[in-house]
């Protein structure tokens, strides 16, 4: 005997068990057949919430919606046999054909059109949580494909060329080819506890590349060739060589491994020994000219 006020059941034994709950509403054969005291349901279906008995605030709108469900309060689920297998879990939210079928946990968000364990939206609404195509693997959002935005901010701020002002930008063309960091420095790999120091670009690892182009601010060494050049002797590089150990106006060994080295520097310096080299091999080509010629003179004066 319903002793409840403000209940409506419509349909074959819809509400047939229902006691003394109030504001209920079944419509269709068997909605909540065997529900006793839960209040505040709203089952719209054949056999929507089927098996519920005292669970409360529950909306369930498809045929077989929430057929499993007992004693599960605050859910709401839309969509043929949505949320069929959930018995006890409550403020879940299932949206779709079969939508959260299998699911028997509390505060989840599913909306598909399928009874797929990894449906188009998943959500965690304890964990404050949301997947879309992949759970969320303890991520806030986590996407199981590519994304496109007009507009990314982290912390606030803008990446990417959309959302105002960003740091990171493309160049503007139909297929942007070209990214920017427009302002501070960037860091590769396992700058977590490291910083960039005074580099723009500073990589913790090995770089891979099929051409590296170096522009140099100071000047390349044809200066070696002019007539202004002072060329030390080779006496003076003896000299200085077995002082320090290395050749003049190249790092020692022990500058190299303290501070590293400037790649562009590097080979202006490798090249001014190379042309330094060169001026050595062409005076000692004209010494030995000389020389042959003396040579040759002292010859034919022995002959005589």
């Amino acid at each position: 005997m319903v002793t409840g006020s403000d209940n409506s059941f419509f349909g074959r034994n819809s509400g047939a068990l229902t006691t003394s709950p109030n504001f209920n509403s079944f419509y269709g054969a068997f909605s909540g057949q065997v529900h006793t005291i839960g209040e505040s349901n709203t089952f719209i279906g054949y056999a929507s919430g089927g098996s519920t008995t005292s669970g409360a605030q529950n909306t369930f709108l498809g045929r077989t919606s929430g057929f499993g469900n007992t004693t599960g309060a605050g859910n709401v689920y839309v969509g043929y046999v949505s949320g069929r297998l959930n018995q006890t879990g409550s403020f879940n939210v299932f949206i779709g054909h079969s939508a959260g079928f299998n699911e028997l946990g509390s505060n989840k968000l599913y909306i598909d059109n399928s009874n797929t364990s990894t449906p188009l939206i998943y959500g965690d609404f304890s964990a404050n949580q949301v997947g879309i195509n992949a759970l969320p693997a303890g991520y806030t959002l986590n996407v199981g494909g590519p994304i496109n935005a007009t507009g990314v901010f982290v912390n606030g701020v803008a990446v990417g060329g959309g959302g105002g002002s960003s740091q990171w930008s493309n160049n503007t063309g139909a297929t942007p080819t070209t990214i920017y960091y427009n302002g501070g420095n960037v860091g590769i790999g396992n700058f977590i506890t490291a910083t960039t120091g005074t580099f723009k670009l500073a990589v913790d690892g090995k770089i891979g590349a099929r051409e590296v182009q170096v522009t140099l601010a100071d000047p390349w060494p044809d200066y070696v060739f002019e007539s202004s050049y002072k060329l030390m002797t080779l006496k003076e590089v003896g000299d200085f060589i077995k002082a320090n150990r290395h050749l003049p106006g190249i790092p020692s060994a022990k500058d190299v491994a303290d501070k590293g080295h400037n790649l562009g520097e590097m080979n202006a310096l490798l090249l001014k020994k190379v042309e330094e080299l060169t001026l050595y091999l062409i005076e000692m080509k004209e010494e030995i000219e000389t020389l042959k010629s003396e040579n040759s003179r002292l010859s034919e004066i022995v002959k005589k």
